[in-house]
């Protein structure tokens, strides 16, 4: 579906083919604008860890051991942590 809605925004209106497969988004709300980034696995996971409370040292250290012969490295957390922070998705950050 998230192919399907980034194809709306061509001129041409060229839709991919529908194929069965696992995404993963984020969709988020900024102000009256709403907001959808593709995902990784393993960021997906990341932040439904933090969503569900889990301390971002244990969500970060889960991250690290997931996603098999894909598993992210340190490199791929900090660009997600720039989108994130950069588009607003976090609020509020408690201590």
């Amino acid at each position: 579906a998230s192919a399907y809605l980034d194809s709306l925004d061509d001129a041409q209106h060229r839709h991919p083919p529908a194929r069965r497969q696992d995404t993963y988004v984020s969709v988020y709300r900024r102000e009256y604008s709403v907001y959808r980034h593709d995902l990784a696995r393993a960021a997906h996971d990341l932040l439904a860890d933090l969503v569900a409370g889990k301390p971002l040292g244990k969500a970060v250290a889960a991250a690290l051991k997931r996603g098999g012969r894909k598993r992210p490295q340190p490199d791929d957390l900090f660009r997600w942590f720039r989108q994130w922070v950069a588009g607003g998705v976090f609020a509020r950050i408690d201590i």
